[in-house]
């Protein structure tokens, strides 16, 4: 997917969700099959780490309360942020701020 795959999506109406979860899923099933047919006996799904699996289900767990949040456009512009970070910290588009507030949110730093 590039910056030429733009889906227009409203918050407010829902409008363009489909689409965009189609190309999604589409980009992912074509991405498996290359790296299947390209006859790599070590291709494996990329979510084999406990820590994928557990960002990823915040990803899903983000966009099913985008769903329920109706007309909260503000709301369900948050949960698409969020589900946006999760999906960050599987392919490493976290920015540092974001390794900042985690590392001082769970560890007792300078004292």
């Amino acid at each position: 997917m590039g910056a030429g795959d733009a889906v227009l999506i409203s918050c407010a109406s829902m409008f363009g969700w489909d689409e965009l979860m189609q190309r999604v899923a589409g980009h992912i099933r074509r991405s498996w099959e290359q790296q299947q047919g390209s006859g790599q006996s070590s291709v494996r799904m990329p979510l084999t780490k406990a820590r994928h699996r557990q960002h990823l289900r915040q990803c899903l767990d983000h966009l099913e309360r985008f769903e329920r949040a109706g007309d909260q456009w503000v709301l369900a512009a948050e949960e698409l942020r969020a589900a946006s970070n999760a999906l960050g910290r599987i392919t490493g588009r976290v920015g540092i701020e974001n390794v900042l507030d985690a590392l001082f949110s769970q560890f007792c730093i300078g004292k």
